[in-house]
């Protein structure tokens, strides 16, 4: 799966449908970039070049910086969560 298509879909699941479905696709986006992570690990443990080894190792760092955004989007829910919704008789802040 393109990283492209990983930012995508990431961005999909952030802007609409219900929090628990949300939750359940980035978390998925998070197992994927993870297991993209282990294969990415595993090529670079074979015999290559120094060009495929800057490129392998440039994905890696893209790839890691995807799982912090999809990890800070969870945990910026779980926050959320935390805090509770106002009543009708009580100002929002």
């Amino acid at each position: 799966m393109k990283t492209g298509t990983i930012l995508e879909l990431l961005e999909d699941a952030l802007k609409g449908g219900r929090r628990s479905r949300r939750e359940r696709e980035i978390q998925d986006l998070v197992d994927k970039l993870a297991a993209k992570e282990k294969k990415l690990l595993a090529r670079l443990a074979e015999p290559l070049d120094a060009d495929e080894i800057a490129a392998l190792n440039l994905k890696l760092q893209v790839n890691r910086a995807h799982q912090r955004k999809a990890a800070a989007a969870l945990d910026s829910w779980a926050l959320s969560d935390d805090v509770p919704e106002p009543t009708p008789d009580e100002p929002k802040a």
